[in-house]
C-alpha cells in the first residue's frame, strides 16, 4: 500500500514461540509469508483467496465479538438519531435518451451536501428527512440535469431522471427541474440515513519526496511548498513520515533537509518511516531495527529545534511482520524507543497513480495528466466508500479514520481536489493524536503476513473475510507495468 513494490516475505518461527506471543493456532497459517507476498491492490484473486482462508481458520464462531461490542454503542446512537426525525427513502433511476440506464452518474443532494453515484443498474437509493431538495445529476458526456424533490411524508418513491448527450461536465447553470412529490409506497426498513459526520487524520509517507530519485533538491522544496500551501489554506493538520536516506544526494543535502524544516516551520509533525524504506517481512528483525535507528538522527535534531520529540512510526509497505512473534518483538522494540505505530484504515492508492502522473508531467502531456487525475479522484472516492462500508461491517461503526497518502507530485498538485472529494463525503480533518483516541485502535490485532491496512487486520483477527477492494483501472496498471 506504499510505493510500487511488493510487500515482503520472511522467516517463520516455531509454533510454541508463536503461542507464547499470543497467536492462536487458527492464525498460524499467516506465517507462511509467500502466501501474501504481493501488495493487496495488485494481488487480485490470489491474495483474496489467502485472506479468505486465513479468515475462515481464525473464525471462532463467537456470537458477540469484542469488535461488535465496541461498535454497539455507535450503532445504538445511530438508531436514536434516526428515530428523532421522520425520513423517507428515494430511489433515483438515471437513464439516457434511449431509455438505457446510466451507471456511475454523479448525484448531488442539496442543501444537505450528500454526494452519491449510481450503481451498475443506474439506480441509487438514499434516505432524507422530510423537506425540499435539489437533485443534481451529471456524468461526463451528458448534460447535467436537476430535479426539485418535495419529500412530504415517510413513504418511498422512485424518481426517473433522463440525461441528454451533451456537455461533458457537471455545470448546471440554467438547468431547471420539475417538482416531484414523494409518496406512494410503504417505507422499507433498509434505507440509508443522511451522511453522518466523519473524521480523518491525514498522513503522508516517503518524505522528503516520493519521486526523490528523479527530482533535485530545488524541485523537492518546490513540491513540498505546494503541498504545504494546500494544507495551510485548507486548515488540515498532517504528519509526514521520513526516509532519511533520501536526504543524502551529493550537493543537495541542505536543500532536501530544508523540505523537512518547512513541515515543522508550518506547524506540522514528522515521523520515522525507517532510513531506507525496508520491509520487516523481508530483511528480518535485527536489520530492520538497525534501519529504524538509522532513520532517527536528522529527525530528532530538527524536531528538537521545534521543541518536539520523535513520537510516530509508520511501517514501510505496511509490513508489520511475517509472523506474530516477529510482530510482537518489533512492537516491543518500537515501544522501547518511544514510538506509537501509525495505523492505516483508508488507502486511496495514490502511490499507484503517482508514477503515471509524474511520467505524463515529465513529458508535458497535459491530457494524460488530467486523465490520471480524474481516474485517481474516482478511485479515491470508491476507496473512501469501501472503507466506510467495511468499517461498519467489521466493527459496527465508522471510526476516526487514518488515510495513507504520499508526498508526490500528484498530491502536491491535486491534494486540494482530493480534499474536495472527502469534504463531499462529510469528512473533517483531525490530528493523528485525536484519531488514535478512538477505541477501535485498542481492538485485538493478531494479524501477521503481507502488508495490508488495519481494517483487513481486524477482520482477519475476527475470522472475517475482507471484501474485494476497488479495482484499479486496467490502463493505470498497464502504464505502471510499462514504467517498470
Amino acid at each position: 500500500m506504499q510505493q510500487v513494490g511488493q510487500r515482503g516475505q520472511g522467516a517463520t518461527s516455531q509454533t510454541s514461540a508463536r503461542q507464547n506471543a499470543g497467536e492462536t493456532p487458527a492464525l498460524q497459517t499467516r506465517t507462511t509469508a509467500a502466501a501474501l507476498k504481493t501488495p493487496p491492490r495488485r494481488a487480485g484473486a490470489a491474495l483474496h483467496e489467502n485472506l479468505k482462508t486465513a479468515a475462515q481458520e481464525a473464525n471462532q464462531q463467537s456470537q458477540a465479538t469484542p469488535m461488535q461490542a465496541a461498535g454497539q454503542q455507535a450503532q445504538n446512537a445511530t438508531a436514536e438519531e434516526r428515530d428523532q426525525g421522520q425520513q423517507a427513502k428515494v430511489t433515483l433511476v438515471v437513464r439516457d435518451q434511449s431509455g438505457a440506464t446510466v451507471s456511475n452518474a454523479d448525484v448531488e443532494i442539496e442543501p444537505v451536501g450528500i454526494s452519491l453515484r449510481t450503481n451498475g443498474d443506474g439506480t441509487v437509493s438514499f434516505g432524507v428527512p422530510l423537506g425540499r431538495y435539489d437533485l443534481i445529476v451529471g456524468r461526463p458526456g451528458f448534460e447535467a440535469a436537476k430535479e426539485h424533490v418535495d419529500v412530504r411524508d415517510t413513504t418511498a418513491h422512485t424518481l426517473n431522471v433522463a440525461l441528454r448527450i451533451g456537455v461533458a461536465d457537471r455545470v448546471i447553470g440554467g438547468v431547471s427541474g420539475t417538482p416531484v412529490s414523494v409518496g406512494a409506497a410503504k417505507l422499507p426498513t433498509e434505507f440509508h440515513p443522511p451522511m453522518v459526520p466523519r473524521k480523518v487524520a491525514v498522513t503522508f509517507d516517503d518524505l522528503p519526496a516520493f519521486e526523490s530519485g528523479a527530482l533535485n533538491g530545488t524541485q523537492i522544496d518546490a513540491q513540498n511548498e505546494r503541498l504545504l500551501g494546500t494544507l495551510r489554506r485548507e486548515k488540515i493538520p498532517a504528519i509526514g513520515f521520513v526516509n532519511e536516506v533520501k536526504l543524502y544526494q551529493w550537493g543537495q543535502v541542505d536543500e532536501r533537509i530544508k523540505a523537512l524544516q518547512m513541515w515543522l516551520d508550518d506547524g506540522f509533525e514528522l515521523g520515522n518511516h525507517t532510513y531506507s524504506h525496508v520491509s520487516l517481512n523481508k530483511v528480518g528483525l535485527q536489520a530492520w531495527e538497525e534501519n529504524v535507528v538509522e532513520g532517527e538522527p536528522v529527525l530528532k535534531l530538527l524536531l528538537a529545534q521545534h521543541h518536539m520529540t520523535l513520537r510516530y512510526f509508520r511501517h514501510p509497505f505496511l509490513d508489520t511482520g511475517p509472523d506474530l512473534l516477529t510482530r510482537r518483538e518489533a512492537d516491543a522494540f518500537l515501544s522501547s524507543r518511544g514510538y506509537t505505530v501509525a495505523p492505516v484504515t483508508i488507502d486511496v492508492g495514490d502511490w499507484e497513480f503517482a508514477p503515471v502522473y509524474y511520467d505524463a508531467k515529465r513529458k508535458g502531456d497535459t491530457a494524460e495528466e488530467n486523465r490520471v487525475v480524474d481516474a485517481f479522484l474516482d478511485y479515491a472516492n470508491e476507496s473512501l466508500d469501501y472503507a466506510e462500508r467495511f468499517s461498519k461491517q467489521i466493527i459496527g461503526y465508522e471510526p476516526m479514520q487514518v488515510i495513507l497518502l504520499h508526498d508526490s507530485q500528484l498530491e502536491a498538485d491535486h491534494f486540494a481536489d482530493l480534499t474536495a472529494v472527502m469534504r463531499k463525503r462529510n469528512y473533517s480533518f483531525i490530528t493523528l493524536d485525536e484519531a488514535l483516541e478512538d477505541s477501535a485502535y485498542n481492538l485485538p490485532n493478531n494479524y501477521a503476513g503481507g502488508g495490508t491496512g488495519w481494517l483487513d487486520q481486524w477482520a482477519i483477527t475476527e475470522g472475517k473475510m475482507p471484501p474485494n477492494e476497488p479495482q484499479l483501472p486496467a490502463w493505470i496498471e498497464q502504464r505502471l507495468a510499462a514504467l517498470h
